[in-house]
């Protein structure tokens, strides 16, 4: 085991195992956050069957965090290890104009990830939801309300739009490439599943993203702009 974590295809297999949970995970949670747009009921209500989980609900948290921790801390190992195998960088980076966009912005991509889910966990998990954060008119909308509201900020909608265009893009290439970190290769479904991660991370990023552009510009329940 210590020589499979030690190696670099160990490294990466952990990585792109990681990063497949992670991609499970949110695929959930966005079928749980589309819920906003049934209204403060329906969405509290969903809220409230994850709380009834109590321990098993803090198992997956844990598990996601693991995950999490995971996936970075070995993508960094990738990266001093690289760097201690190549100490002094090419004045012309290798293969530049055949890595695609997505591959080229994997570094940036993940530190805002990284930033916006120590952001989200602030603002959501370990924020109280209170009368003055997550009431509207007037009136308690307790989870709701507190999501609502923080997303009439501007500049908090843009952030959170710019993390999820960070995170399509971060998805494309990494669910592509686990086919081969694997070393799996088939002429006709390593394509397929090339596209259908393009196709994930469109609908991740756009799903994620509607939810507080349709707040910020309609403001549903303010009666609107």
């Amino acid at each position: 085991m210590k020589q499979y974590i030690a190696s670099s295809i160990g490294k990466k297999q952990i990585v792109a195992i990681t990063g497949l949970g992670m991609v499970f995970f949110l695929v959930a949670h966005l079928l749980g956050n589309l819920l906003i747009f049934s209204g403060p009921e329906a969405y509290n209500a969903y809220a409230k069957t994850l709380e009834s989980l109590g321990p098993l609900l803090w198992v997956a948290r844990l598990g996601l965090l693991a995950s999490v921790v995971l996936h970075f801390t070995f993508i960094t190992l990738l990266i001093l290890q690289n760097k201690s195998a190549r100490p002094q960088e090419y004045d012309v980076p290798l293969h530049e104009k055949t890595r695609s966009l997505f591959a080229r912005t994997m570094r940036y991509s993940g530190v805002i990830i990284l930033a916006y889910i120590i952001i989200h966990l602030l603002d959501y998990t370990f924020t109280e939801h209170t009368v003055s954060n997550a009431s509207i008119n007037g009136e308690y909308f307790g989870l709701f309300g507190h999501v609502y509201n923080s997303f009439l900020n501007p500049l908090r909608t843009l952030f959170y739009v710019l993390t999820m265009i960070s995170l399509s893009f971060h998805l494309v290439h990494g669910v592509q490439s686990v086919t081969q970190t694997f070393g799996l290769y088939h002429a006709v479904y390593t394509p397929l599943i090339r596209k259908l991660a393009l196709v994930i991370a469109c609908i991740i990023g756009v799903g994620f993203s509607s939810i507080p552009i349709y707040i910020l510009l309609f403001n549903p329940l303010y009666g609107g702009m």
